[in-house]
């Protein structure tokens, strides 16, 4: 039975090396979120100015 046990603490230490993986790909992709909404600001902004201005 020990090397039951043995199996299943393997098995599970597997899955918690994918959420890991995975926490670190939402970061990049919030990231680009960021970039992206700031980019997004930036160019409304320069609208704005040019209809106050036009």
């Amino acid at each position: 039975m020990a090397g039951t046990s043995n199996d299943s603490s393997s098995s599970s230490i597997s899955p918690l090396s994918s959420p890991s993986s995975i926490v670190f790909v939402d970061l990049y992709g919030k990231r680009r979120q960021v970039a992206k909404v700031q980019v997004l600001e930036r160019e409304i902004a320069l609208l704005q100015i040019s209809l106050i201005i036009g």
